[in-house]
C-alpha cells in the first residue's frame, strides 16, 4: 500500500508468484471470466522484492526491464524480516 505505483493497481488483489534468483515476484491482477464458471487470473502489472537488496521493483514487461519503486522502507524490511520463510530471507 506504501509503494508508489499507479494508483489504479493499488485496489487490486496481488500473490505471490515465485521466488527466483533472490526475488520474490509478486502479480497484481484481477479475475477475469472467461466463461460462465471458468475463471482465470489477468496480471495487470508485475513487482519483485530483491530480498538481499530490500528493495521494491516493478517489471516493465514490454522492455524486460525493473524501475526502482519508493515505498516505506520499514514496512519492506518487516515483510521480508518476519513474512518470508527464513531460507528464502537469507
Amino acid at each position: 500500500m506504501s509503494a508508489d505505483i499507479d494508483p489504479v493497481y493499488k485496489n487490486k488483489q496481488l500473490m505471490e508468484d515465485g521466488l527466483t534468483d533472490g526475488k520474490l515476484l509478486i502479480k497484481i491482477y484481477h479475475e477475469n471470466e472467461v466463461e460462465p464458471g471458468a475463471v482465470f487470473d489477468a496480471a495487470d502489472c508485475r513487482l519483485s522484492i530483491h530480498i538481499k537488496e530490500k528493495a521494491l521493483y516493478q517489471d516493465i514487461i514490454s522492455d524486460d526491464t525493473e524501475v526502482k519503486v519508493k515505498c516505506d522502507q520499514a514496512i519492506l524490511d518487516h515483510y521480508i524480516a518476519h513474512c518470508l520463510p527464513k531460507a528464502q530471507s537469507n
